[in-house]
């Protein structure tokens, strides 16, 4: 059997990590059904130089065609996967920043409904991560390097529980789990939101199946319930509910079956059935229980104290036995009548709550396509690893300070700002400006000769602003480095040399978290001893 199979480049331009996951519906017996791909850090791949030869990872049965000049082109089995899976048709594997990977249909089909064709623009200031796809397909790679099967099958990950003690990074060091595991860490410990870009689809409430396989994705779907829930809360209304009680007064309606029994029991009280307006309903009651469970198992700290903000909102919704919830379901034409936001915050409950308890998840098939295709900017998350690292070697650091470059006068005489500069971060020491430094999630470049002529003047004219040092951070899998240093000239010598060495511009390697560190915070400690040298403050 032959299939067409196609390309698609995880993070092509080296921005983004995350996870997507697809669903097929309609496997062979014992063959993969969902298929979970995890996209890591580029500083990861011990492999990795460049985005210009990014290697190509095929999960399935892939051969190479000959005829088609070594590209591959199709697939024996389109079921047939090289790894072990899962008992439950699960498949999880990894890729880096920038590789490449092969599937065949069905799954190159759903895969392409969240990827992009062609990447957006952008400028030198904007490095394009906020707004990239995870994803982007491609007619075929321009330059692979094929990947052979023993490399290919170091990615598979799982099940962990019979393989967390197997090498799966492919001659890296730590296992494919560790690397997932630190990455949803510094994820969450530098609270790193997620990309909104195209093809963005948070966890499903269906996804909570796949806890017990992927358990990093845990904290993620509690962040997105409890974000969720607080939308809710907004559009919380009390509403009628149906409610049968025994008065001393008739409201509503009697029932006449209770008549006979009170006739019989010579009870003073009318049993009666009538509407109550209440706050206290199945929905709240399902919600207010997810947030109680996320306050007690979330590990992020943020979403902790967010779970008891809003379950303190809910404190006049009474707390129900949980397998009464779960056998109760809204009414299809009640969840018609509710907000987006407030139904999806109760299947998010639902489903947190059904995973946790062992009962009450559903029957029901999730539909086939993508469940999952969630993306986090890595250059936003290298800025902040920045800041972290700067700030605990006892530096202050002032993020993104707006720097006056050009000015004119107003109407009234002053002068205004019309032009600005904004550092990445503007670093002191006991009090005075040490040097301004951008983070820069590319490839090191140790000469700053080699950037862009718009980096190297944009830096240049900051320098001769503040008076400051300037630095362009890059990440480096090994120990930190300084490049070459550029002194800016002084004003006003031209042409001659000049005369002054107090003010430079550079380029530094700051050591990115690496597995086998199970660090989460990068390493400026060679940065802050340059920068700790302060001029004297006048006596």
């Amino acid at each position: 059997m032959v299939s067409e199979v196609r390309y698609f480049q995880a993070s092509a331009r080296g921005n983004g990590v995350g996870v997507t996951i697809l669903k097929h519906t309609h496997p062979q017996p014992g063959a993969v059904h969902t298929l979970v791909i995890h996209v890591l850090p580029k500083l990861w791949c011990k492999q990795w130089v460049s985005a210009e030869q990014p290697e190509v990872i095929a999960p399935f049965n892939v051969k190479i065609a000959p005829e088609a000049g070594g590209q591959f082109s199709s697939v024996q089995d389109p079921e047939s996967s090289l790894y072990e899976h899962s008992d439950d048709g699960t498949l999880s594997l990894y890729v880096y920043e920038t590789e490449i990977l092969v599937l065949p249909k069905p799954w190159a089909g759903y895969l392409e409904t969240v990827s992009g064709s062609a990447l957006p623009p952008h400028d030198d200031d904007n490095e394009g991560g906020a707004s990239d796809p995870l994803w982007t397909a491609l007619e075929y790679p321009e330059k692979p390097v094929y990947a052979v099967a023993a490399t290919v099958c170091g990615r598979v990950l799982g099940p962990a529980t019979a393989r967390e003690n197997m090498d799966f990074s492919a001659g890296g060091q730590g296992t494919g789990w560790q690397k997932v595991s630190l990455l949803w860490r510094m994820l969450a410990e530098h609270h790193e939101e997620q990309a909104i870009i195209q093809g963005h689809r948070d966890i499903t409430p269906q996804g909570s199946e796949l806890f017990p396989h992927i358990p990093s994705l845990k904290e993620a779907m509690y962040r997105v319930f409890v974000d969720s829930s607080g939308q809710a809360l907004a559009h919380r209304r009390p509403v009628f509910e149906p409610e049968v009680d025994e008065l001393l007064f008739v409201r509503g309606r009697m029932l006449p079956r209770e008549l006979v029994n009170r006739r019989i029991n010579r009870r003073i009280g009318v049993v009666c059935e009538f509407d109550s307006l209440t706050t206290d309903t199945h929905l709240w009651q399902m919600i207010r229980a997810g947030l109680q469970q996320v306050a007690t198992h979330a590990a992020d700290n943020e979403v902790v104290d967010d779970a008891l903000g809003y379950e303190s909102v809910l404190r006049d919704v009474s707390t129900q036995n949980i397998r009464s919830l779960l056998t109760e379901t809204l009414s299809p034409a009640f969840a018609m009548r509710l907000s987006a936001q407030t139904l999806r915050a109760y299947h998010y409950a639902q489903s947190i709550l059904s995973q946790q308890y062992g009962f009450g998840l559903s029957d029901s098939p999730y539909e086939a396509g993508v469940l999952a295709n969630i993306k986090f900017d890595t250059s936003s998350l290298w800025r902040k690893m920045l800041v972290r690292a700067l700030t605990d070697t006892g530096l202050e650091v002032r993020v993104e300070s707006p720097v006056g470059m050009l000015y004119h006068r107003n109407a009234e005489g002053r002068q205004q700002g019309v032009a600005f500069a904004k550092p990445d971060m503007m670093l002191y020491s006991r009090g005075i400006l040490v040097a301004t430094l951008d983070g820069r999630y590319t490839t090191y470049c140790e000469d700053l000769m080699q950037r862009s002529e718009h980096e190297r003047y944009r830096m240049l004219a900051v320098a001769y602003r503040t008076g400051a040092d300037g630095y362009t951070a890059y990440p480096v899998a090994g120990n930190g480095t300084l490049g070459r240093i550029l002194t800016v000239g002084e004003p006003g010598t031209y042409p001659q040399a000049p005369m002054s060495a107090e003010h430079h511009v550079t380029t530094c390697g700051v050591r990115f978290p690496q597995p086998e560190d199970g660090r989460t915070t990068a390493d400026a400690s060679h940065l802050a001893k340059v920068l700790r040298k302060v001029p004297a403050e006048p006596s």
